[in-house]
């Protein structure tokens, strides 16, 4: 019996695809099955990867095995851990010496595609999206957030409103376009610009001297978090989950721009945040999302003030450390017991603050804390 998951937990994709291309820091490179020039990525914290052209969806290690020498995943699973022979050697690809690379994306059709959807903005059904998800029209001014009535999604086959989403570098040019559907009729909720490159997002709007740097996932949780805390924060977004590219771009930017500036890393996997940190070194501060909200749905839910909260480094505010134990506290609520405890030290805190923001936000933890005894005892 072969043990798929302790081969895919032992074994280092990364080391792995550099036998069969040629990996950039930012692991990224020419495809081992249809060549190109960065096509393809690995991702997800070092454990899949997969092709801009060719697979999309891609896999983990024994998938890219099996496809570079076109044998079964249980022929690649014995190849890797030492127990099958391949006698036919795949070439490690290079990048293609010709032709202009994947990302070169047509900077005047880009300009005029965010400049069309900043127009339209106003009073348009992306308006009233952005603000449902807790969004002001100042942020998405800042960010050139604009809308698209009739952008095309590729897997449905028609045309749907979507949020227009620009990533700026940070000497303004446009490394790339998304569109954020904002209606229910399809389950893609993303598409991009043909060339569009997806490193950092927010890289243009960085402030001189921030109090503190946060790097998060997703466009809409750093709209989310510069909402909270406004011009004076440096706030990015590495795009989808586990790339490391972005990472990458964001530890450079950050260490190179503002050394000694607290940073927050607020990724959705805790191993991708432990890698992440060793990236970013100095003082880093891991955030771990309560309950498994993300930036977006806290802010709708709790408003800027308690994304803020959340965020801040606890170090050296005894209160915010008291008031992060005690959400610690209301997720572990599975008894009696488990309430009156909780319940006890956090009356305790609230005696003790007179801002009354964070004594709602303990009234907040009161009332998930008693929902989750109940539930419980049902």
């Amino acid at each position: 019996m072969i043990d798929f998951q302790a081969i895919r937990e032992s074994i280092d994709l990364t080391e792995i695809a550099g036998r069969y291309t040629t990996l950039n820091r930012y692991l990224q490179g020419p495809c081992p099955l249809c060549g190109g020039r960065d096509r393809f990525y690995i991702h997800n914290g070092g454990q899949r990867w997969g092709c801009r052209r060719c697979n999309e969806k891609g896999g983990d290690v024994i998938d890219l095995v099996a496809l570079c020498h076109k044998m079964s995943k249980g022929e690649a699973a014995r190849w890797l851990t030492g127990d099958q022979h391949v006698t036919t050697p795949v070439p490690a690809r290079t990048a293609a010496p010709k032709g202009p690379p994947r990302s070169a994306l047509d900077q005047d059709v880009a300009a005029k595609v965010i400049q069309r959807g900043i127009e339209l903005l106003p009073s348009s059904p992306g308006l009233t999206y952005a603000v449902s998800r807790g969004l002001s029209s100042e942020t998405l001014d800042r960010y050139h957030i604009g809308f698209d009535p009739r952008r095309f999604d590729p897997r449905a086959k028609v045309r749907r409103p979507a949020l227009v989403i620009p990533w700026l570098n940070t000497d303004g040019t446009i490394s790339g376009v998304k569109f954020r559907f904002t209606d229910a009729s399809g389950d893609l909720r993303y598409t991009a610009l043909k060339g569009s490159s997806s490193i950092l997002f927010g890289a243009n709007v960085l402030p001189p001297d921030p109090r503190v740097c946060v790097v998060v996932e997703g466009e809409l949780n750093a709209l989310s978090v510069a909402e909270a805390f406004g011009r004076d924060s440096a706030i990015l977004s590495i795009g989808p989950k586990g790339n490391l590219a972005g990472i990458a771009a964001a530890s450079d930017l950050i260490r190179g721009r503002y050394a000694g500036v607290p940073v927050v890393l607020w990724l959705d996997e805790e191993e991708d945040a432990r890698r992440a940190r060793r990236t970013f070194g100095g003082t880093t501060v891991a955030l771990k999302s309560p309950r498994g909200l993300d930036a977006n749905a806290i802010l709708v839910a709790y408003g800027g003030a308690g994304l803020r909260e959340l965020v801040m480094p606890s170090e050296h505010d005894p209160v915010l450390t008291e008031i992060a134990a005690l959400r610690e506290l209301a997720d572990r609520v599975r008894s009696k017991a488990d309430y009156l405890s909780f319940s006890s030290r956090l009356e305790s805190l609230y005696d003790q603050v007179t801002d009354e923001k964070r004594r709602a936000i303990l009234r907040r933890l009161q009332a998930e804390a008693e929902k989750l005894l109940v539930s419980i005892k049902r």
